[in-house]
């Protein structure tokens, strides 16, 4: 069964959360994963920027890949069930970085034969937590904020693993780019105009609430050298 929370935003409306560490978590909870899967398709086929079409095997694909081995999946949705937000992350190696860059239906029209390389000289042989998707339905993008959606997916995989460094990847004035600006993330650009972000988080209480700290690593910062027609290296 999910963990659910619950929390009253600025505009006092109360927005339900709902946690799955694995896909057969998320698959027990049918009504749910119908909802998710629905609103997946508009997120990303509304877009201005993405414009994607995904099928229901598509997502159903997708979903139990990048929720295998340490993952956490959250969303949050209203009284009746209706998705309104979403964020899932992993925990993987360069490689399985890569091969679940190549699964981005956008990223394919413009792909980099070399992504491999540059992965590898980005991560240099470590893991990292990859977000791989974010979305919230057009009508709520007012009322749940995106820091509700990827901390405690963040938190969740990172209390579990010991791994706290960040990765994931959009396109310029998008609202998650702008989210890891604010937080100094290294940004890596790409020759296509992707961008990579790389960082980390470290966990904090204030009182009795657990925060999350963003910032990108001394070391990090110092090695990543962010050129578009050159190697992203350490």
């Amino acid at each position: 069964m999910p963990r659910t929370s619950a929390i009253v935003n600025r505009h006092h409306r109360e927005l339900t959360f709902a946690a799955y560490a694995s896909f057969d978590d998320l698959a027990a909870d049918g009504a749910m994963m119908d909802a998710l899967i629905e609103q997946y398709q508009l997120v990303f086929g509304e877009s201005e920027v993405w414009g994607e079409t995904y099928s229901r095997d598509d997502v159903l694909a997708k979903l139990r890949d990048d929720l295998a081995g340490e993952a956490s999946l959250r969303i949050c949705h209203d009284r009746s069930g209706h998705v309104l937000g979403f964020c899932w992350a992993q925990l993987l190696d360069a490689a399985e970085v890569t091969r679940a860059v190549d699964t981005i239906k956008f990223y394919q029209s413009m792909a980099l034969p070399d992504l491999p390389d540059r992965i590898a000289a980005l991560l240099s042989g470590t893991r990292v937590l990859y977000v791989h998707d974010l979305g919230i339905a057009r009508s709520a993008r007012s009322r749940v904020p995106l820091t509700q959606l990827i901390y405690p997916v963040l938190a969740d995989v990172a209390g579990r693993t010991g791994h706290g460094r960040v990765l994931f990847w959009s396109m310029p004035e998008t609202r998650v780019s702008t989210l890891a600006r604010r937080a100094r993330f290294v940004e890596c650009p790409m020759p296509n105009g992707m961008r990579f972000h790389l960082g980390e988080f470290r966990a904090h209480h204030d009182g009795h609430v657990l925060g999350l700290r963003w910032m990108a690593t001394g070391d990090t910062a110092a090695a990543v050298h962010s050129d578009q027609e050159k190697r992203c290296e350490q």
